[in-house]
């Protein structure tokens, strides 16, 4: 397409109203609300008509996540990650699913300390891969993690544990809770699938950008475990019991904050990319046979930067038909080599 009118259709066209990952995510959580509904006979009261709504909108985010996605690649020559990795194997990723949703009609009628020996077993898992990665990288190809970083992670160990007492809340059905217990067993298919569809960095980078889908439902299951341990006579004691372990789980929320910021790109990307390393990038790329490496920072440079792009940023004019947008916040915010 040339001209101005066809550039903004493109970008348009191009431009994803939700994050792909954050698609998925949501596709899951609905699904998860269905089968909860499904399955158990005493789940939440709902009429017909907000069902069929519900299955309406899971089956609409499906059909964008994974339908929108690969047009747009095939459409436009776009890099889309998350619905990539997904496809590679659909059966794995459609066991996961079932699995789940096999998981979320079975808890409710489980015991507590079943709720409380599931929370802790599936997010411990998490915390021992972690002190694993930070001591020998587990994944091809990746830098171990930071002791800093582990430091940060190890005091949600206190809020995992207690949101194990929050689990057994969801016996007393309403569409709050449901919806929180969907929040907190979404995510947990893609960290599953992301487990076990591969040792590679690509599934890595999905793990670890899914596992900030949890923070907010176990934060929320913490805070009502909070009121399932603590239940007793009210007098000053356990007054002041609650009110500590509050003020615990709020602090350990606060050290552990910095970490939400941590992506993969984190370490490894640069705030500048100099006209040397353009130079370079482009000097390998057309005289380099096969494949070739490089360290993070011009790696990501190389994948996702366009002709136009770059000789914009480098100075150069650009070609007569094509249109910049959005350049004003170059100057302070730097150049954006990003994807969707």
């Amino acid at each position: 397409m040339t001209g101005v009118g066809a550039d903004w259709r493109r970008f348009y066209s191009s431009s994803s109203p939700l994050h792909t990952l954050s698609s998925l995510v949501a596709a899951l959580l609905l699904t998860s609300i269905l089968f909860y509904t499904v399955v158990n006979t005493d789940s939440p009261p709902a009429t017909a008509m907000a069902t069929i709504g519900l299955i309406g909108a899971a089956m609409f985010v499906w059909v964008y996540s994974l339908g929108y996605h690969p047009f747009a690649v095939r459409a436009m020559g776009l890099h889309i990650v998350q619905s990539e990795r997904l496809v590679r194997a659909p059966g794995l990723f459609v066991a996961w699913v079932v699995l789940i949703g096999v998981g979320i009609g079975w808890l409710p009628n489980t015991n507590r300390l079943t709720h409380l020996l599931i929370a802790i077993g599936t997010l411990g898992v998490g915390f021992v891969l972690l002190v694993a990665d930070t001591a020998q990288s587990l994944y091809p190809g990746t830098s171990t993690i930071p002791p800093l970083t582990m430091y940060l992670l190890l005091p949600l160990v206190v809020p995992v544990a207690i949101a194990g007492g929050g689990l057994a809340l969801v016996k007393n059905r309403s569409w709050p809770k449901v919806t929180i217990l969907s929040l907190f067993v979404a995510p947990l298919v893609i960290i599953g699938f992301s487990l076990t569809a591969g040792v590679t960095i690509d599934y890595f980078f999905t793990l670890i950008r899914t596992h900030l889908f949890l923070y907010l439902p176990v934060m929320a299951l913490a805070g009502a475990g909070v009121g399932w341990y603590l239940l007793g006579p009210s007098s000053s004691r356990w007054r002041a019991a609650k009110r500590g372990a509050i003020c615990v789980i709020v602090l350990c929320a606060a050290i552990s904050a910095p970490v939400s910021f941590l992506g993969p790109e984190t370490r490894i990307i640069e705030g500048t990319t100099t006209t040397a390393e353009f130079e370079s990038i482009e000097f390998a790329d057309e005289h380099v046979t096969g494949q070739w490496a490089t360290d993070g920072h011009l790696a990501r440079v190389a994948l996702y930067q366009n002709p136009p792009k770059s000789r914009k940023v480098s100075g150069e004019p650009l070609p007569p038909q094509s249109t910049p947008i959005a350049i004003s916040h170059w100057t302070h915010a730097g150049e954006k080599f990003g994807h969707i």
